[in-house]
């Protein structure tokens, strides 16, 4: 099975959303209210470093204990509740882990860590399930996509954080999200498939919300508690039209690289033809001319080193050039073995 954006769903990702068609769930779900179903919860003060812990013995009725003290934060609360109840449900996940109030005996580490991403995983779709999202969000996003996750991440009943990351999957457009803790300083990002292309890791978009603007994205930011939320999205109806060009893509390139040594020529030279090359491969950039253009500023905008090439008047016209030229390419149809035309051509 594939989520929207045609990536493959994980195991635990299907058995949530089966799980959740067959208990007829719906945003926010009651997950206190699920988890009495399979389980006896109950709160105290945990005597080790935790959350909760899922106590239990062959034939006898699992039992959750939850640290008191989350009381005082529903979200993280219910996120864990959901956590703990993937621990119990997930079938493959019985007998992988003995938990007792002061230690828990496993297998092996990697096998321990596998099946609390799988629990987080389980949590994620069942508190904020894709195709639920994807409604929510429509194929845009809307104009403050920032404040729209903080509003669907209530509807739900989790943090903006957790609803960011289950977005990831879920947009149908290029965005991503950047959340910073502005006490500690911690970050948490998502990227859309569709952005992979447009906001490389190494981009810091949220620091330059004027610069991208200039290049086709919108930055939006909203904040909630010590939290500040970063929002970026592309919107293809406002992707910008290639201009016909009086001069090829080459040429051009040879007026803006002109006054370069020979060593920075060549370094521009690859440095620019590892972009064009990405570009020439995303299926988001390929789409139209305006989505190509719209591509190529935005990864031309990530590289640093050659600010200044950027600024050069005639830059942007090679842009538009080039933008034109790796689409038209892309329209041509490949000849037949022997080089002779397919009856299209």
């Amino acid at each position: 099975m594939a989520s929207r954006d045609g990536t493959a769903l994980d195991r635990e990702t299907r058995f949530a959303r089966a799980f959740h068609e067959l208990h007829k769930l719906a945003p926010p779900v009651a997950i206190e209210d699920v988890l009495s179903d399979f389980a006896d919860v109950e709160y105290d003060q945990l005597p080790c470093p935790g959350e909760a812990v899922v106590v239990s013995t062959p034939g006898s009725r699992p039992r959750v204990v939850v640290s008191s003290g989350l009381r005082a934060k529903p979200n993280r609360l219910r996120f864990t509740l959901a956590h703990e109840l993937g621990h119990i449900v997930l079938p493959w996940q019985i007998g992988a882990a003995i938990c007792f109030p002061y230690r828990t005996l496993v297998a092996d580490d990697a096998t321990h860590a596998d099946g609390e991403a799988q629990a987080n995983r389980f949590a994620r779709e069942l508190l904020v399930p894709r195709a639920w999202l994807a409604t929510q969000l429509g194929d845009r996003g809307g104009s403050d996509l920032g404040r729209r996750i903080v509003e669907i991440a209530a509807a739900a009943g989790v943090s903006p954080i957790t609803a960011a990351i289950a977005m990831e999957p879920a947009y149908s457009f290029p965005a991503a999200t950047h959340i910073i803790d502005t006490n500690t300083g911690r970050e948490y990002r998502s990227t859309s498939v569709a952005a992979a292309f447009l906001v490389g890791r190494e981009m810091l978009w949220w620091e330059r919300s004027a610069e991208i603007a200039s290049i086709g994205g919108v930055v939006t930011v909203a904040d909630f508690g010590p939290y500040r939320l970063s929002a970026i999205h592309f919107d293809p109806d406002d992707a910008p039209n290639v201009e016909p060009q009086a001069a090829d893509a080459k040429s051009i390139l040879l007026e803006v690289l002109w006054g370069l040594s020979s060593d920075e020529r060549k370094q521009a030279q690859a440095v620019f033809s590892g972009i064009i090359g990405h570009a020439n491969n995303s299926p988001v950039a390929r789409a139209s001319p305006a989505a190509m253009l719209q591509a190529l500023r935005q990864r031309f905008a990530q590289s640093e080193k050659f600010r200044d090439v950027r600024a050069h008047p005639r830059f942007d016209a090679y842009l538009h050039a080039k933008a034109a030229e790796l689409f038209s390419e892309t329209r041509v149809p490949k000849r037949r073995k022997g080089g002779a035309n397919s009856p299209e051509e």
